[in-house]
């Protein structure tokens, strides 16, 4: 070494004869820089990790100092010739963090080999994952475990000594470990010859404190071109197994299992709480570092999903109104959609999952705003399944009437459906129908014209989507084919009409979304195919409206590619009918994934809405979803959820010049959901909307009582009406009510309503 110049080192047995162990962060063997080929070479070595190498990493050592405002980085120096100093053109390091101090839970480690131009490092860097994340999901007395990684997953063994060669010339710089390149970049400068360097940190310049690698190191090398190394035991340090650690303390865990190379894993348990963890081992026995603990709660009894439906207003001026209650029920409910008719009436309708197990469409109406709503009514045969209901009326509805129709399927095999219609007026239902009883799915949609003719959009199999239409709700056209792709099936169909009843709508395939319409009330269509890569219009077209204006306005989903999730919502705007269109706007920013990760982050937003309003305003409703998408080996994908997040639910507003900040509408750390037409703008500009939370809880809760009472101001002797119809139970129906009045009676009811005096 220079002058027999290092620091802190033993010697030891090593990977050929003897090594120099590095025993603290101070530790270096330096070496005088015009040993070094400047213009083209190659440096390598081999390095074995200390054998805690992650506990030792995983805090701040006490020789670590701040520099300035700036705490000490969590990588150490294997290799350095300047440390953090104002550096010469050449200046170079090797650095390694296996593990960050900062940040104990986030699993992502790197190794980096860079050089400074005399302006910027350029880094030839390689990051892995130190441990998979964990995810639970609990059912019953069951836990299903599993996990997955955004970068391969990679344990420094303490038992392994790593081949490290790092190359700088023509061909750019390399890294390569156990002979596997594993980053390069193209800088093609030369290396610093003027400094000293050495393995560990060079002790010219510690800001920050010592900061060298420890471990082993041998059999150092330089060479005067640019080796491309052989690979020897390129795989050794990649998981060989996993362990899963639980216990019922946090972060002490009496309990391990050594389930093998697999990516889930189930148990059964006893009710009660429960923290886990899992680390990767390698195929040498050594155990990696733990994962992010996961506490879940095993019930005493069986989880029940629970659903509520909500309305609430969204005014402009005063934001959002308090949320109603129109649904609390044990089991499955969704797809809310609402509409208004010409006398300010309600209405709402959703599906929900019936105690036989079929689906059911209720309605339920307001004749007062949204003040008071109507005990909900069903609408299909109970010995079938009943779903999907649409709602459609904007505010620009030409044909100004008391009717409202709604469109929903009817069927016993899915997803071979009969499409429905059941028309109302002033809030009365007056007539069913079947549309179509051959249809494929559940995606249709529907409009009035300004003559009062009904137009209904719908699919059918393979791939098709078909238009029809009635004067009287009741006699449907033959259907007229709009659409036909031998390799998809239309879904997510929309539909409006401008003042000249001109038809305007959207559809999906699965290779792209399409722009349609017609001139003639549906006899003939024409497609417009937006330019926005793939085959059509959208990656997934989404919803359309018409202003006073009759401006055409879209919104719909866009992918960072084709199957590259995440989505973002979009929209654009024709002018002129539906010919040309707008460059897209970008409503949301939902980040792409890591590029070669393997995990599809599909956290994103879809179930996209839009609606016109007076004033040049536009409002449009999306959903963001929380679970990713990962792969887990060819030929097995599955979703998981992103830990402690949830289903969110959002408008956002145009208002004549511009888009304003979405505003969240989610029920408060609970799944929020919506349909493709959750929301109807009123005369005024105030938006009606209804959305869906849901939520797994604990089987047989206890029931919630509340209760009401009038007068509010009674005087002596008089009746007073006690009713507790707001009272629930969160995972049943109540059965009884007791009341204690104070005053030595007791009474229990079946009705939630009593008088006393």
């Amino acid at each position: 070494s220079y002058n027999n110049d290092n620091h802190n080192i033993t010697f030891v047995e090593g990977y050929i004869g003897l090594c120099a162990k590095f025993v603290g962060d101070d530790s270096y063997v330096r070496y005088p820089g015009n040993i070094l080929p400047a213009d083209k070479g190659s440096i390598e070595f081999y390095w074995k990790p200390p054998e805690n190498i992650y506990e030792l990493y995983s805090y701040r050592h006490e020789e670590w100092t701040d520099f300035g405002s700036y705490k000490p980085p969590s990588a150490g120096f294997l290799l350095d010739n300047i440390g953090w100093r104002a550096a010469p053109v050449g200046s170079f390091s090797l650095v390694l963090m296996p593990i960050d101090w900062k940040n104990p839970d986030s699993p992502i480690s790197w190794i980096g080999w860079s050089m400074w131009s005399g302006s910027k490092w350029y880094w030839a860097r390689s990051y892995h994952c130190s441990r998979p994340t964990l995810y639970a999901e609990v059912k019953d007395s069951k836990v299903k475990l599993s996990w997955n990684s955004t970068h391969p997953i990679w344990i420094w063994d303490p038992n392994v000594w790593y081949h490290i060669t790092v190359t700088w010339g023509s061909n750019g710089l390399h890294l390569y470990v156990n002979g596997k390149e594993w980053a390069n970049n193209s800088y093609k400068g030369s290396i610093c010859t003027s400094k000293s360097f050495a393995l560990g940190q060079d002790p010219g310049y510690w800001p920050y404190g010592p900061h060298s690698m420890r471990g082993f190191y041998d059999e150092f090398k330089i060479y005067d071109e640019q080796i491309v190394p052989t690979p020897s035991n390129a795989e050794t340090s990649k998981p060989a197994g996993y362990i899963i650690y639980y216990g019922n303390k946090s972060g002490e865990y009496a309990h391990s299992i050594d389930v093998g190379n697999v990516s889930s894993y189930e148990l059964t348990l006893s009710p009660g709480k429960y923290y886990f963890a899992i680390a990767a081992k390698t195929s040498t026995g050594f155990v990696g570092p733990l994962s992010k603990e996961v506490e879940v709660n095993v019930s005493t009894s069986p989880q029940k999903r629970i659903s509520e439906i909500y309305y609430r207003i969204y005014d402009p001026t005063t934001g959002l109104s308090e949320q109603i209650k129109l649904l609390h029920t044990v089991g499955a409910a969704g797809a809310p959609t609402i509409t208004m008719d010409s006398n300010g009436t309600l209405y709402v309708a959703w599906q929900q999952k019936e105690a036989t197990g079929k689906w059911q469409v209720y309605y339920s109406t307001s004749k007062d705003g949204g003040k008071t709503w109507s005990t909900p009514v069903a609408l299909g045969d109970p010995t079938k399944n009943n779903s999907c209901p649409v709602f459609r009326w904007s505010y620009y509805n030409y044909y100004n009437s008391s009717l409202v129709d709604l469109v929903w399927v009817n069927y016993t095999d899915w997803p071979d459906t009969s499409v429905m219609l059941t028309t109302f007026k002033d809030g009365t239902l007056i007539q069913t129908s079947v549309v179509n009883p051959n249809a494929y799915g559940g995606s249709n949609s529907i409009t009035r014209d300004s003559t009062g003719t009904i137009h209904v959009l719908f699919g059918k199999h393979p791939g098709r989507t078909y238009h029809t239409s009635s004067k009287d709700g009741i006699t449907w056209t033959a259907p007229t084919l709009v659409y036909s792709d031998p390799d998809s099936a239309a879904q997510y169909s929309d539909l409006a009409v401008d003042s000249k009843d001109i038809l305007h709508g959207v559809y999906t395939f699965n290779v792209g979304g399409f722009y349609i319409r017609s001139t003639n009330g549906g006899e003939t269509w024409s497609r417009q195919a937006l330019v926005d890569g793939g085959w059509g219009a959208f990656d997934k077209a989404g919803s359309i409206t018409v202003d006073q204006n009759d401006v055409v306005h879209v919104i719909y989903e866009k992918a960072y590619g084709w199957g590259d999730h995440p989505m973002n919502i979009f929209y654009r705007k024709s002018t002129d009918g539906g010919l040309t269109w707008s460059a897209p706007t970008q409503l949301t920013f939902e980040p792409n994934r890591v590029p070669g990760s393997g995990v599809y982050d599909n956290a994103g937003y879809t179930f996209r809405a839009i609606e016109a309003g007076p004033g040049n305003n536009l409002y449009v409703t999306y959903l963001w979803r929380p679970y990713q998408e990962a792969y887990f080996g060819p030929g097995n994908w599955g979703k998981r959820w992103i830990p402690g997040d949830h289903y969110r639910f959002y408008i956002q507003r145009f208002n004549g010049s511009g888009w304003e900040a979405p505003v969240e509408i989610s029920y408060p750390g609970r799944n929020t959901s919506c349909s493709l037409h959750p929301m109807v703008v009123d005369q005024t500009g105030k938006v009606h909307i209804v959305y869906q939370v849901w939520w797994f809880a604990p089987g047989n809760q206890s029931p919630i009582a509340n209760f009401t009472y009038s007068p509010e101001r009674p005087i002596a002797n008089q009746t007073i009406t006690f009713d507790a119809s707001s009272s629930y139970d969160p995972d049943g129906t109540i059965v009884s009510y007791e009341w204690d009045f104070g005053d030595g009676s007791e009474e229990t009811t079946t009705s939630p309503t009593i008088q006393h005096s």
